[in-house]
């Protein structure tokens, strides 16, 4: 520890100046917190069951935000979906981080999405919260406990 103490929250309305002229990459994962590992059942949830659940959270919304993510990831069943859905909290806050870097305008900021789906446990694992760790540096390898390192994944890691 060097002792030095950050004199204000890191990221309030802006980006913070004293680090604007270092890259920022900052991204998050399709499925982020809500997976199927510990709930081998939940692709048993039905259209009508989403429906009920996007109601019981977002109200007079619910029906917007169904036919948009929906038109938007036409193949996933209604877990995965609402899987998708309930990690937009940390997708908008990963989008908003990288504008207000690039606003500063004195270093790059990069912001990634991934989506590639793990094959792990009959892949009930999805991508699931920091997945994205196992591709950096080419670890899916090392990783393989949860890339199944197959040639899609070493692909994706180089």
């Amino acid at each position: 520890m060097d002792c030095t103490e950050i004199p204000h929250q890191t990221w309030n309305s802006a980006a913070p100046e004293i680090s604007a002229d270092v890259p920022l990459m900052v991204g998050t994962v399709l499925n982020e917190f809500l997976t199927r590992v510990g709930r081998p059942d939940a692709f048993s949830l039905t259209e009508n069951g989403l429906a009920k659940q996007l109601n019981d959270q977002y109200g007079a919304n619910a029906l917007e935000l169904y036919d948009k993510f929906g038109k938007n990831h036409p193949t996933a069943n209604p877990f995965h979906l609402w899987s998708i859905v309930s990690a937009c909290f940390f997708r908008s806050t990963a989008v908003k981080q990288a504008k207000l870097k690039a606003a500063q305008g004195k270093a790059s900021a990069y912001n990634f999405w991934m989506q590639w789906q793990s094959p792990i446990l009959s892949s009930r694992a999805m991508a699931f919260h920091c997945f994205d760790l196992c591709f950096f540096f080419n670890n899916s390898e090392r990783c393989a406990s949860m890339t199944g390192n197959g040639a899609v994944a070493r692909r994706l890691a180089q």
